[in-house]
């Protein structure tokens, strides 16, 4: 990448590579930064995640927080993996912290990575999905915009602050196993807990970590899981089980950042739930996983480092009619209605468009690690998909970049429900996806990491 250029802030959006199968060391041909902020709003906004609430937050359980991770392998390249407490990342969101990275520091879009963990007890970022789900008023939308470009300024002088903190580092991978994602379209929540439940349906259960030291100490460990940060749902500021999980293993290993990322968790909650003693069970559990993959023997990570990124044009179902709009306008359905004003105003501007570019990212770790992250709230259905095609070191992430609907697999589109049709109303979309979205993104995740293989 070009030269840095060193300013007030420094941005760099972080994170990548974690590794699945627990192997042996470490490497020394990289160098690695990190830095936290504390992101948790000063002024009541909106809680992000769940259309029942009439009121913005009234207290935090504790902190949400940004972290920064700059990785740079050899002959300088750099990727940025920004992770965020918050419940959304915004496509226009992303995409300016992106554009700030490379105004400041040269990154290119495929270097950057803004990535959230999803928690539906974390702030909602001002967008079109904010305006359709929550009964906001103009003066509590306001409130949330300047919140989204105050955590904007905020990410762009915590990622200086990780390429100032750039030290030699050795990087390892490993995966491990934790098993409270529960498939929530196979399972009913009440029978959830009770004797003898027995879960059913496809779920991912990995658990990717990603070990950096440097100077002789644990500097970071990235880790995922793929399940809904759904645990909670009152009106307070909480990092819900992935906060608790961080928490966790920085306890443990004092000086060290725990960074976290979402697997492909769309179709996954975390059963029983309702309860914040089950959210810090579940984030105890998810932190003993990583601890068993960091006492084992890990997979060093040698080799080069390198990103690609692209978009995916994505056909809808069919586009609704101005009179059609006009009638749900006029519905009780109060999510109907804002969601058929929403359209018309962009009516206004001229035709809906018929396609909506979906970006998915890839990013290779020396010469075992592959990286696919895609935007989203991406079933489970993609990652074990491509970890079957794609082989031995390949993690999966979604809710990253901008996560723009709920991204159905096939067969999830034709069974349809909340997650293959109903879902995409709150997020402003026209219509469902139509077929074929499926092997659309697999083929050109194929074709990213085929390039990133060449290289």
């Amino acid at each position: 990448m070009p030269p840095m250029r060193i300013t007030l802030f420094t941005s760099i959006v972080a994170v990548l590579l974690i590794a699945p199968q627990s192997l042996p060391a470490a490497s020394a041909e990289y160098r690695a930064g990190v830095a936290t902020t504390v992101i948790t709003p000063t002024e009541p906004i909106w809680i992000g995640g769940y259309g029942h609430r009439k009121e913005p937050a009234d207290g935090k359980i504790h902190d949400l927080h940004a972290k920064v991770l700059v990785l740079e392998g050899p002959g300088g390249y750099q990727v940025a993996l920004l992770t965020l407490d918050t419940e959304n990342v915004p496509r226009a969101f992303a995409d300016g912290v992106a554009a700030d990275l490379a105004d400041h520091f040269g990154f290119k879009r495929e270097q950057v990575v803004v990535s959230c963990s999803h928690t539906h007890c974390g702030p909602a970022l001002a967008s079109a999905d904010a305006k359709i789900i929550y009964p906001m008023n103009a003066e509590q939308y306001a409130a949330t915009e300047r919140y989204t470009h105050s955590l904007r300024r905020q990410l762009l002088e915590t990622t200086a602050q990780a390429l100032a903190d750039l030290t030699p580092a050795e990087l390892s991978v490993g995966v491990g196993q934790c098993g409270f994602g529960v498939n929530r379209r196979n399972n009913k929540e009440v029978e959830a807990g009770k004797e003898g439940f027995v879960p059913v349906g496809p779920v991912d259960h990995d658990v990717p970590v990603l070990r950096v030291m440097s100077e002789g100490r644990m500097k970071a460990v990235l880790f995922g899981y793929a399940c809904h940060c759904t645990t909670l749902d009152f009106q307070k500021w909480c990092g819900d089980w992935a906060g608790f999980a961080k928490f966790a293993i920085e306890q443990k290993h004092p000086g060290t950042t725990a960074l976290f990322m979402t697997g492909c968790g769309a179709d996954t909650n975390p059963l029983p739930r309702r309860k914040l003693e089950l959210a810090e069970k579940y984030g105890r559990q998810l932190a003993e996983s990583v601890e068993k993959v960091l006492a084992e023997p890990m997979q060093p990570v040698r080799g080069r480092l390198n990103a690609r990124f692209r978009h995916v044009d994505l056909a809808f179902e069919s586009l609704p009619s101005r009179d059609a709009l006009e009638q749900k306008a006029e519905q009780d359905n109060p999510y109907q209605q804002r969601w058929a004003k929403y359209l018309l105003a962009r009516l206004a501007d001229g035709p809906l468009s018929p396609t909506y570019a979906y970006p998915v990212q890839a990013i290779r770790l020396g010469n075992h690690v592959v990286m696919v992250i895609m935007g989203g709230e991406v079933v489970v259905d993609y990652s074990l998909r491509l970890k079957k095609e794609l082989g031995p070191g390949t993690i999966v992430f979604a809710y990253s970049n901008d996560v723009c609907a709920y991204m159905p697999s096939e067969r999830v589109l034709k069974e349809g429900g909340y997650e293959g049709r109903d879902a995409m109303v709150y997020y402003g979309h026209p219509s469902a996806w139509a077929p074929g979205l499926e092997d659309k993104i697999v083929n050109t995740v194929h074709e990213l990491v085929r390039e990133l293989r060449k290289d």
